[in-house]
């Protein structure tokens, strides 16, 4: 099916007093509930990163990817990452490494 970007709705369909999932901006407690590795189809593989991200309306899941490249914006994003988990790893390590260490982190 294609899609029309022209078309697409430019406000939330159920109005705000429905948008409890949608965070506004800000810094909020998040905790790095489970870890994973994936291999796209491609035969990459990734890190999946499930955090649980809380705010005085509740709480909400947010996942996010960090992939095994050498370019530097993928290995920015997942130096902050570590930094905000409190973990950095010395020397070289694997994304799969990764997992052991980061499932239950709280990032700050």
């Amino acid at each position: 099916m294609a899609l029309n970007f022209d078309n697409l709705p430019k406000s939330n369909p159920n109005g705000e007093s429905n948008s409890s999932n949608v965070l506004e901006k800000g810094i909020y407690p998040a905790v790095a509930k489970r870890a994973e590795m994936r291999t796209s189809g491609k035969g990459l593989n990734y890190l999946v990163v499930q955090l649980a991200i809380t705010s005085d309306k509740g709480s909400t899941t947010v996942f996010d990817n960090f992939f095994d490249m050498d370019k530097p914006l993928p290995r920015f994003k997942l130096a902050q990452f570590l930094r905000a988990v409190g973990t950095i790893p010395s020397g070289n390590f694997e994304l799969k490494d990764l997992v052991k260490v980061i499932n239950n982190r709280p990032l700050s």
